[in-house]
């Protein structure tokens, strides 16, 4: 059995804060950031998320001494249980959105 490495295409930093994930229909749905890289970032919610799911996630960090808001358009792309806190999801960003990129990436430096 072959054995694939799995190296990420981006470097992730750890970011734990609130956030806020709107789906398409307007629903609201509150969780916590676990990490970010310019490809996309994962959370910790209280509820699963089908895959593929379309949503915008929003929240602040504090970097460099200023805060910054992102906002981005994303899409669940893995989800699984993390013992008792809740279900981790990773999510895809929009690779279409450039102020979004901008926000993260200056988030990351």
């Amino acid at each position: 059995m072959a054995v694939q490495n799995e190296a990420r295409a981006n470097a992730r930093k750890i970011l734990r804060c609130p956030a806020r994930v709107t789906l398409a229909d307007g629903t609201a749905l509150r969780g916590r950031t676990f990490d970010v890289s310019m490809g996309g970032l994962s959370m910790m919610m209280d509820n699963p998320l089908p895959l593929g799911t379309r949503c915008t996630i929003a929240f602040e960090a504090l970097t460099g001494g200023k805060t910054v808001k992102i906002n981005v358009a994303a899409r669940a792309i893995h989800c699984a249980l993390s013992g008792t806190d809740g279900f981790r999801i990773g999510f895809q960003l929009d690779r279409n959105d450039e102020a979004a990129a901008k926000s993260v990436r200056q988030l990351l430096t």
